[in-house]
């Protein structure tokens, strides 16, 4: 019996047990898949016919034998409507989140569910984007949306979770229950239950499930390769290479195999044989890297590799059953119901998922997320299985080797478990859920973890984890989401649960404070830069995603709070970091000594009023202050600090959330403030002291550290460290606070009396850093839990200091913003329609080209700015500070900035403004500014200046009043402070106070003063004011000096104005006045013409009796744009130009039919297209270059390091080392010759006539004896002598088409100019895909440059006729033209075309040239037929108007008729009857009526006619030199430009040219009009106009339909995740795969490298749906990446916008086509230019 019969038999008693008995026997189901998989193993039929078997008899089987189309609709129809959605997204599936109502960014529906969902009708903020593959459609899920979480389709009344099984069916639940029960059972054993470590797999499985030996398949095995994260693709197929001896297509196709599913058997033998290869796979070594682990190789059975195989499909077909609600239930109880060897099934799955392969590992995960996380009843049972077996799932997905992809692990499911409230407050509660998951992360960092000498344990050596640290992140990623839903109400329970969890992350911050430490180096330079971006990357990406969520638990109580804080106290206590000194001054680092050596004589250091060694308490204050031992310049120092950082942000939530605290000294207990002062100073400090340039010997990586801290991951570390810098200063008494600060950064010598005219300039930075630090800290308010600002407050501040330093598009003024609030700018504030209120009361919009749209501060928001916004860099508070300064200084009054007032926790900050310190701060640096010391900067001053400001205004608008006022002291005179640290001792009463020192500056001339001059007058008035020494009326007259300044310049301003316009008005007045005057002014002999006046002295004509004038016969000098020396041009010259010839699809011509022999190739298939940049180089100069570096790969590097004069040459391309552009080919310069004069239409017929009909062409132009060395017929030769000098050429020239190959000086000039020539056109046959062989490659030369023609006039269209070109471009064109027609007068004929073209011409031709395209035939006519002392042009020109006049008469049907405009006139009423003649002659009508319309007929005439017109004239200004009128280099109407073209061409009137006169003349349009095929007429005219030019394909209006249509979309040769829409024909694509791969020209190219070379000639433009970009594919191996046509609302891309809710604009889309139809997108690509996404290398084979 046959394997086919065996199935059949087995499917009957398989289907008959499960639908008759009550109990059926699985043996039976055995039975039928051992007989399915034989019979695959039989090779009789293909595994795809035998799955889709299989699985049509197990539905069938589950609906009692019943069709299974019918019942199963049935089935779900009778289940529930309502519940939730629970559609599996599959990858690339568009999701959509309603932004203002999902409760997380996880909170997803798919697009049926949004279309039909309140979300869409109320017009909610709206975040599209593409599904990984991970998630599922959360409509029905009332924990996942805060208001319309249920769709249309999904609303039920009453859903009953408990009993939903039993709305089915007796007899199919029985069955369900019992096929779904073995089909588990069986997939237990098959993947489960195996020895894993063995390199041999066995596995046990049923008895009747295995074959016997009857069956003979048990002695068959088979290798299996495994896919790992350790091998690239090259790698692996270079090993199949090596072991298997196969070509590289089959290895490829095998290693795309394993990359697609996983694994892939390799080979089947016997077992020895297959050990064998196995251990070679598991020895294999690489020569280069001996250390890389071998493939995961393994040898199994035959049999049970197809097994496990056939039950994928299984696995899969529940997946797809699980839609039903019923059969769901089912599945879900009997996965957790059943039990074996003590766990469950599920149970077992999920701890052996790790061993697994990508393909079953996909099934499984979309199994589960159809069934558990779907089903509201079995959701939790499962979330407890996962977290109860979390310890050893993550540890074996942390270790997996078969790849790292998340995305189809069992891992990824704990985000649609852990985010639904409920069950995360289950598990954190029962099962320590929090405690369970963190414990796994210190596991693995604890490896890195060592004890120092202080007893803290510290991370060290963090190396080479960057792999495993991916998967490390999906913990930190599982503590965020079940923690990120805070109760309402905390229990003790839970209160516990958290606190065992909080005691671990403590720990961890323990392990990272002050790792990596730096310590500063004075004498030697450090070479090689430390690895620090490893520590960074651990705090800022690791601890920073749960940060926010742990501080928001740790002050949910009050209990929590105080418990919270004593253990990071605790932990921020141990060791000797804190380590502090006995009570006495504070002690100077040996530094200050120096400084102090250097500020002040030897005399005077006596004098310093600080005892730097001594004992003795600080005179400044009676009091003594213990510091802690720890100094920046001298100590290793940190930037690392997550504990105070952590601590910082739950104090300020304390200080925010209970407002009754008014003393922060009880949050922090026992702890002293003043000594906690010190840690978060160090970073701040260290960074400020990098910016001054103390750290310079240390190497960039401090600088690179520093940019980290301060710019990059401000909102992480550099904020934080701020605001718990404000809670200590605000719980520390202000002048003990700023002593310590000054201590710590060694500004004591800053106070003392300098002697000496040079400043010391690392004092004087550091100096200028606390008075920026005192404005962070003391005057900033607009900070999280700080003041009473709101967090739309603080977004907003920050947004108008964005806007204030450029002009920036939204989506960069949105990074800015998270990049500065991680913590606030959630998606549910940046997103709303509140944020856009806010730009628009803040910002001036403007579109820029037309689609993009930049915002800018609105003047009158400056006076909102502060130019020490503590978010600025350096370069952006210069930028502020000139805007803000000249805005100021236009002001006629000064209102300071806004301040809100702070929290009462907070309030304590105000107290420093008054502080003694910084008074005497203050006043050094402005008596010194006024005295002109050198130890004061401008900057300083500006600094001082805003305390001053931001004291005055806070006792303004304080809550309560400060004691003493802040107007008071700084008005004092005879302040005592003032006299501490003084080197001058003076009297007390002769102090100034500080406001006098301000009203000192106000008088000042200098730049620095002027510039806050309104600041300084404000400050002078409102402390008068505050003082009662001013009323407060008088307010409004402080600026009336510079009030009746300000008139006067604006009255002086307006009279100049007024003089002005009056002027002009008098003068256009006189020369309107005296026209006639200058109209009939001359210009005088001797006197010389301005530039701007063109006089036309002659008419100019292209061709025909008037031709001329004629091109001077003076040689031509150019200039080598490398060398820089100019030539002449002489038969002898060595100049050339680069051109680029490549394949075109752009604009397709009209078809003309089959036609024979070499006339079909030049008026049909493919075609070419050349250009070139028109710059001339030397031969001698391009070789210099080449030569320079003469290894092509040195070539390749130097290039893409930016060096402008080596260039690749890759794929036979080269670039012009001036402006970039790409060639291929080289064109040699010629010089000009005259041309003869053009003979009469009559006589060129009457010499095509008498030309005999044998005669391989007309009579050709004879060169000179000299100059004669090769034949007509010696094209063989000439590629003989190319061959005898292959030796002289460079390696990667072999065979070299590209003609820059220097020849030897032996030759002559003809010789070489024929070598080049002919290497030329062998570029142009080479180009081709399939060009004949039978043709000459002169045929694709003439159609190259009829086609270029066309598409240049096209181009130019709405521009001047003759002026589209740089003068480089028409040098290169004219000389083109004139070297053209010496190749062929140098022997590159084509006999046979020019028999064809001369029988074009004859009064009875064979071809009718109505059936063809006519420019075309035009061009190779002009080069192909010439007569010796005689031009052709006129005679072709107006034969070829009269041809192409014909066809555009006969293309107007007699039906298409339109209303008459007005009189026709003689011309009309001509061309109606000539229309009316050739229809008759031609046949297509019985009768030569005109036509009725003759107005309408002309016009369609010359409309159709101008196209044709203008290619000609182009053509013939370059090929003749004879540069057309003046007129034309101007833009023209329509008609008016009809009229000049005619003339230029030499053609009288249109009149003229249908009088068809003459007996030739007569005779050959007859011929024509006789020899017309009408068929192929009308044919070739219908696809002409079917055919868009110039035009990309279309595209939906909504990006949204591009992903709809993609997740359609099936690869057929697999299942591919990333597509792309090719821009040429619309088609869609894979991209960036190995699936659809192919080999074109002996190498393997990727999908778009493919389907280009057969859509559009090599040269790829597609549209990618994973980003919205553009992907140019010109060069095979490279390309680029554009911005996609789509963008939002604000004219920003995907790229920016990070929202595919996208249209399609318009004006983009052009631009693109617009390169694309203008052949600029090899020569962008070549150039590298300055996109936003650049180039990409080494893409063929992904792409």
């Amino acid at each position: 019996m046959t394997a086919k019969e065996n199935l059949t038999n087995d499917r009957e008693k398989f289907v008959k047990e499960f639908t008759e008995s009550d109990n059926p026997n699985d043996e039976f189901l055995h039975f039928y898949l051992r007989s399915a998989i034989l019979q695959w193993m039989d090779g009789s039929d293909p595994y795809e016919t035998l799955a889709a078997e299989v699985s049509d008899t197990l539905r069938f089987v589950l609906c009692a034998g019943k069709d299974p189309s019918v019942v199963l609709p049935e089935l779900q129809e009778f289940a529930s409507a309502g519940g939730p959605c629970g559609r599996v997204m599959n990858f690339g599936d568009p999701t959509f989140r309603c932004v203002e109502c999902a409760i997380d960014s996880t909170c997803v529906m798919c697009m049926a569910c949004y279309n039909n969902s309140i979300h869409k009708r109320e017009g909610h903020t709206l975040l599209v984007h593409t599904s990984p593959g991970t998630g599922m459609c959360d409509c029905g899920d009332e924990e996942a949306w805060k208001y319309g979480s249920t769709c249309s389709i999904h609303e039920s009344t009453e859903e009953e979770k408990e009993d939903i099984e039993l709305k089915l069916p007796v007899k199919i639940r029985n069955i369900a229950k019992c096929l779904f029960t073995e089909i588990l059972h069986l997939a237990w054993m098959v993947y489960i239950d195996q020895d894993v470590d063995n390199h041999e797999s066995v596995f046990d499985i049923p008895k009747s499930l295995m074959p016997t030996t009857e069956h003979g398949v048990s002695d068959r095995f088979s290798t299996v390769i495994l896919n790992d994260e350790y091998h690239n693709f090259d790698e692996v197929i270079k090993q199949f290479k090596t072991l298997l001896d196969c070509s590289h297509t089959e290895a490829s196709a095998m290693a795309t195999g394993i990359d697609r599913e996983g694994r892939m058997k390799i080979k089947e033998a016997s077992r020895d044989i297959c050990m064998e290869l196995t251990n070679r796979f598991l020895n294999y070594k690489p020569s280069r890297n001996t250390e890389k682990k071998p493939l995961m190789a393994r040898t199994m059975q035959t049999y049970s590799y197809y097994l496990q195989e056939v039950l994928v499909d299984v696995i899969k077909l529940l997946s797809d059953l699980a839609v039903n609600p019923g059969f769901r239930r089912i599945i879900c109880n009997v996965g957790l119901g059943s039990v074996t060897q003590g766990t469950t099934q599920i149970e077992g799955i999920l701890l052996s998922e790790s061993y697994l392969w990508k393909k079953i590992k996909c099934a499984w995960h979309s199994l589960f997320m159809g069934t558990y996380l779907v089903d509201p009843v079995h959701k939790k049972d499962f979330a407890v299985i996962l977290i109860k077996n979390y310890e050893s799932i993550i540890g074996a997905y942390v270790h997996d080797e078969r790849g790292r992809e998340a995305t189809y692990s069992v891992v990824s499911l704990t985000v649609q478990l852990f985010t639904v409230p409920s069950i995360s407050h289950m598990l954190l509660l029962e099962h320590s859920a929090a405690e369970v998951i963190y414990s796994q992360f210190l596991e693995f960092y604890g490896r890195f973890v060592s004890v120092g000498k202080d007893g803290r344990e510290r991370l060290t050596s963090i190396t080479n984890i960057n792999k495993t640290r991916e998967r490390i992140m999906a913990i930190m990623t599982d503590i965020k989401f079940i923690l990120s839903n805070v109760p309402e109400t905390v229990t003790p329970a839970i209160e516990a649960a958290f606190l065992r969890f909080f005691k671990l992350f403590v720990r961890f911050l323990g392990w990272l404070q002050e790792m990596n430490p730096h310590k500063r180096e004075s004498s030697n330079h450090i070479a090689r830069d430390r690895e620090w971006d490893v520590y960074f990357m651990l705090e800022i990406s690791d601890l920073n995603l749960i940060t926010m969520t742990v501080a928001k638990w740790c002050v949910s109580t009050p209990t929590l709070q105080r418990a919270c804080l004593d253990t990071l106290l605790e932990c921020m206590m141990k060791g000797d970091v804190m380590k502090t000194n006995d009570p006495c001054p504070v002690n100077t680092a040996p530094a200050v000594a120096e400084m102090v050596a250097h500020l002040s004589s030897s005399e005077d250091t006596s004098q310093w009023k600080v005892a730097h060694k001594s004992k003795s308490t600080l005179q400044m204050f009676p009091l003594s202050i213990r510091y802690v031992d720890h100094h920046v310049l001298y100590s290793p120092v940190s930037f690392h600090l997550p504990i105070c950082r952590f601590m910082g942000m739950v104090v300020s939530y304390v200080s925010k959330l209970q407002p009754h605290i008014v003393d922060l000294n009880e949050v922090y207990g026992e702890f002293s403030c003043q000594e906690l002062l010190d840690l978060p100073l160090r970073p701040i400090i260290l960074s400020q002291q990098i910016e001054a340039n103390l750290w310079k010997r240390n190497g960039t990586t401090m600088d690179n550290q520093a940019s980290c801290y301060r710019e990059h991951y401000k909102s992480i570390m550099w904020d934080k460290d701020l605001v718990f810098l404000q809670n200590l200063m605000a719980a520390c008494q202000p002048n003990e606070a700023l002593i310590r600060i000054i201590h710590k950064y060694t500004l004591e010598p800053f106070f003392v009396q300098p002697n000496t005219d040079v400043p010391f300039i690392p004092l004087l930075r550091m100096a200028e850093a606390f008075a920026s630090l005192v404005l962070y800290t003391v005057c900033e308010r607009h900070r999280a839990n700080v003041s009473e600002a709101t967090d739309y407050d603080i977004i907003r501040k920050d947004a108008l200091h964005i806007l204030a330093t450029a002009r920036l598009p939204r989506s960069k003024v949105m990074r800015s913003l998270v990049m500065n609030f991680t913590s606030l700018m959630e998606e549910r504030i940046t997103r709303t329609p509140k944020m856009e209120e806010m730009f628009e009361e803040i910002a001036v919009k403007v579109k820029e080209d037309g689609v993009k749209i930049s915002m800018s501060l609105k003047p009158a928001l400056y006076e909102e700015l502060n130019p020490f916004y503590y978010h600025f860099a350096h370069g952006q508070r210069q930028r502020v500070e000139g805007v803000y300064y000249a805005w100021l200084g236009k002001r006629k009054k000064f209102i300071p900035p806004p301040m809100p007032p702070f929290v009462t926790a907070m309030s304590g900050l105000r107290q420093y403004f008054t502080s003694p310190v910084l008074q005497r701060f203050m006043y050094v640096v402005l008596l010194r500014f006024t005295s002109e010391s050198p130890m004061v900067s401008d900057l300083l001053v500006h600094q001082v200046v805003h305390i001053i400001m931001n004291g005055l205004h806070d006792e303004q608008v304080g809550p309560t009043p400060l004691y003493p006022k802040f107007s008071e002291v700084i008005s004092a005179t005879g302040n005592p402070y003032y006299l501490i640290f003084d080197g001058v001792e003076t009297a007390v009463n002769n102090q100034q106070s500080i406001l006098s020192l301000i009203q000192t500056l106000l008088i000042s001339s200098a730049k620095a003063i002027v510039e806050i001059k309104p600041i300084l007058r404000w400050i002078v008035h409102t402390s008068g004011v505050l003082t009662n020494e001013i009323p407060a009326e008088e307010g409004k007259g402080q600026d009336t000096g510079s009030d009746k300044i300000c008139d006067k310049a604006a009255k002086a301003a307006a009279r100049r104005r007024n003089i002005m316009g009056k002027f002009k008005m008098d003068q256009a007045a006189f020369f309107t006045d005296n026209q006639g005057v200058f109209e009939t002014m001359e210009v005088e002999e001797g006197e010389e013409q301005g530039e701007g006046m063109v006089v036309e002295c002659e008419e100019r004509v292209a061709c025909g009796a008037k031709k001329g004038p004629l091109p001077q016969q003076e040689n031509t000098t150019l200039q080598c744009i490398l060398c820089h020396d100019s030539e002449k041009v002489t038969d002898e010259t060595t100049l050339m130009y680069g051109c680029l010839v490549e394949k075109s699809v752009v604009f397709k011509p009209q078809k003309s039919g089959d036609l024979p022999g070499d006339m079909g190739e030049l008026l049909g298939g493919e075609n070419l297209h050349i250009q070139s940049c028109g710059h001339p180089i030397h031969m001698r100069c391009l070789q210099s270059i080449i030569r320079t570096t003469p290894n092509p790969l040195v070539r390749q590097i130097l290039t893409l390091a930016g060096d402008s004069m080596i260039h690749p040459i890759r794929n036979k391309c080269f670039v012009c080392p001036y402006c970039k552009m790409i060639s291929n080919t080289v064109v040699p310069v010629v010089a000009l010759k005259k041309e003869p004069a053009d003979m009469s239409t009559e006589e060129f017929l009457q010499v095509v006539n008498d030309t005999d009909q044998n005669a391989v062409m007309m009579t050709t132009t004879e060169p000179d004896e000299s100059e004669r060395v090769i034949e007509d017929s010696g094209i063989p030769d000439v590629l003989e002598t190319i061959e005898h000098h292959r030796a002289a050429l460079f390696p990667e020239f072999d065979g070299g088409i590209i003609g820059v190959q220097d020849w030897p000086d032996a030759m002559t000039y003809p010789v070489r100019f024929n070598m080049d020539m002919t290497r030329f056109f062998e570029k142009v046959r080479m180009t081709l895909n399939t060009p004949k062989k039978e043709t000459p490659t002169l045929v694709y030369a003439l159609k190259m440059i009829a086609y270029t023609f066309s598409a240049m006039e096209y181009n130019i269209r709405g521009k001047p006729l003759l002026a589209g070109l740089a003068s480089y471009q028409e040098s290169f064109w004219e000389t083109f033209l004139w070297t053209f027609p010496l190749s062929i007068q140098y022997g590159v004929h084509s006999n046979k075309l020019k028999s064809e073209m001369l029988s074009l011409f004859r009064p009875s031709p064979t071809l009718s040239l109505l059936n063809m395209d006519v420019f075309t035939v035009f061009v190779a006519a002009k080069f192909l037929l010439t007569t010796p002392g005689k031009g052709n042009n006129g005679a072709l020109v107006e034969l070829s108007v009269l041809a192409e006049t014909l066809k555009i008469l006969m293309s107007v049907k007699p039906s298409s008729l339109a209303p008459e405009t007005g009189a026709g006139g003689t011309l009309a009423i001509e061309v109606a009857g000539v229309w009316g003649y050739i229809r008759k002659v031609s046949g297509m009508s019985e009768v030569d009526d005109p036509y009725p319309s003759p107005t309408y007929l002309l016009s369609q005439l010359k409309k159709r006619l101008l196209p044709f017109l203008r290619k000609m004239s182009l053509f013939l200004r370059y090929s003749t030199c004879i540069t057309g009128p003046a007129t034309l280099c101007e833009l023209q109407s329509p008609e008016g430009e009809f009229d000049l073209v005619i003339a230029y061409l030499g053609i009288g009137s249109l009149s003229s040219l249908l009088q068809i006169s003459g007996t030739l003349k007569s005779s050959l349009v007859h011929g024509w009009l006789g020899a017309l095929n009408k068929d192929k007429f009308w044919q070739a005219l219908v696809a002409s106009r079917s055919v868009r030019e110039g035009k990309l394909a279309e595209l939906p209006e909504s990006f949204i339909d591009l992903l709809v249509r993609g997740s359609t979309y099936c690869c057929p040769k697999g299942k591919n995740k990333f597509l792309a829409v090719c821009l040429v024909c619309g088609e869609m694509v894979c991209y960036q795969s190995y699936c659809c791969s192919e080999d074109i020209n002996g190498h393997t190219s990727g999908p778009c490298n493919v389907h280009a070379y057969k859509c559009s000639g090599s040269l790829g433009v597609f549209l990618t749906l994973d980003k919205c970009q553009v992907l140019l594919l010109p060069l095979g191996t490279q390309g680029m990446h554009l911005s996609g046509p789509y963008v939002d609302k604000y004219g920003e891309s995907f790229k920016t916008s990070r929202n595919k809710a996208l249209t399609l604009s318009e004006t983009l889309y052009k631009k693109i086509e617009q390169m694309w139809v203008k052949h600029e997108i090899r020569p962008l690509v070549a150039r590298n230019g300055d996109y936003e996404y650049g180039r990409i290398n080494n893409i063929g084979r992904n792409y």
